[in-house]
């Protein structure tokens, strides 16, 4: 075994050492010259490789030099940011692994020299109808696999790493758990599929071992010519071929559907199969809360905090609530019946602010009242004191008359008898 395979079997994610062995056949090919005439290396192009990579580690040159160099070359050759990220990356974990390690320098002045950007590919947003479109063309494999990744949130590597013995359709709803040997991140989860997903995918599994033979039989005839990888009768995936082969699927069904668009620049295509993953992302949250939407497509932060706050029934049931917005092929009749109740949600909705601005105007009425029967009191209490004064002045009044008429009689009878 070569120090290329030595190096890839380290890594147990397929798509980890895919993208490496990627990175190390394109720095070989900058090294020495392209040596393979497709994208792919046959058998014998590879057994190159492994013998070119056993000479560049024994004859004493300027790794960091090579790899500034390649660096240099990806930006030339305009490759897309992200790629030429993991390019380089997968070089230095190889060097890594063969004893050589840069400075941090050195890696400095490597990534300065990497292209600018993020992800140049200007990629379309797959929607409800766009996935119906699809559907019209696809056979029982693709049908199921797109059903899958639109209702589950998976990556396409984990859903093509699922196993039969992964799977729960006996449930509601059904659900499927994912291996931590499958995950981007080591974190196992569960995930669920919608009823439609669920019926897609036993339809597909009903043929799965008639294309597990025929794929077996081609596949053989592709290892003499092409050195293609030995595939295996006992392959207990639930889709048991790479996403290579799911990509070419796809674009493909793009092209029946007429909805095959290429960026200029990457030629890459717009409508991306890993857009079915943006697609769950973007249509569950207006039901089911976000921390729970991001837990089920694996991001490693809402994982923990979801399961602490959350039992595994109350997901699922956030998941059936939200069912309905991931499923496809809604019949006319309960689109009609969803539109009927949106219409009457608007109209609760308009019931509901005239109700509370009802409320508003009775409390502030009830406020007017009650300072109304505040200043009532008072005022009562204001007159039953000018009442008591009144009472007071007017006994005094009398009793100052009476004593004055007194005084008046008796001077007046004074005079009359002078």
């Amino acid at each position: 075994m070569g120090r290329i395979q030595e190096f890839l079997d380290l890594y147990g994610n397929k798509q980890s050492a895919r993208t490496y062995r990627a990175a190390i056949l394109s720095f070989l090919d900058f090294v020495y010259g392209k040596q393979r005439k497709g994208l792919r290396a046959t058998k014998e192009e590879f057994q190159r490789y492994e013998e070119l990579a056993e000479q560049y580690f024994t004859e004493g040159r300027d790794y960091f030099q090579d790899l500034m160099g390649f660096t240099v070359h990806l930006h030339e050759s305009k490759t897309p940011p992200l790629t030429a990220k993991q390019r380089l990356i997968g070089v230095r974990q190889w060097f890594i692994e063969n004893d050589i390690e840069l400075t941090q320098k050195q890696l400095k002045r490597l990534r300065l020299r990497l292209p600018k950007g993020k992800a140049q590919t200007d990629e379309l947003t797959i929607t409800h109808e766009v996935i119906r479109k699809l559907l019209q063309h696809a056979d029982t494999k693709m049908r199921a696999l797109i059903l899958v990744l639109a209702s589950s949130g998976m990556r396409v590597g984990e859903v093509l790493s699922i196993t039969i013995d992964d799977l729960e359709l006996d449930r509601d709803p059904a659900k499927i758990r994912i291996q931590g040997a499958y995950t981007k991140t080591g974190e196992r989860r569960d995930v669920f599929i919608t009823q439609e997903a669920k019926e897609a995918l036993e339809e597909w599994l009903k043929v799965r071992e008639q294309y597990l033979h025929s794929a077996y039989g081609r596949n053989r005839g592709l290892q003499k010519t092409q050195g293609a990888g030995q595939k295996s009768l006992d392959d207990e995936r639930v889709f048991p071929f790479d996403v290579r082969v799911a990509e070419a699927a796809w674009r493909r069904l793009l092209k029946k559907a007429g909805l095959l668009e290429t960026d200029e620049n990457t030629k890459v295509v717009k409508y991306r199969i890993h857009g079915l993953r943006k697609f769950f992302r973007s249509n569950l949250p207006p039901i089911v809360p976000v921390d729970v939407v991001e837990a089920l497509m694996g991001h490693s932060g809402y994982l923990t905090e979801c399961y602490r706050r959350y039992t595994e029934k109350q997901v699922a049931e956030f998941y059936r609530k939200g069912e309905h917005l991931l499923t496809i092929a809604v019949p006319e009749e309960l689109k009609r019946v969803q539109e009927k109740l949106s219409e009457q949600d608007k109209e609760l909705q308009q019931n509901r602010k005239l109700i509370e601005q009802v409320i508003l105007e009775n409390s502030e009425l009830r406020k007017e009242n009650e300072a109304l029967r505040e200043a009532i009191k008072k005022i009562e209490r204001n007159y039953e004191q000018l009442a008591a004064d009144f009472k007071e002045f007017r006994q005094l009044y009398n009793e100052i008359k009476s004593a004055t008429l007194e005084k008046s009689a008796e001077k007046l009878k004074s005079e009359k008898s002078h």
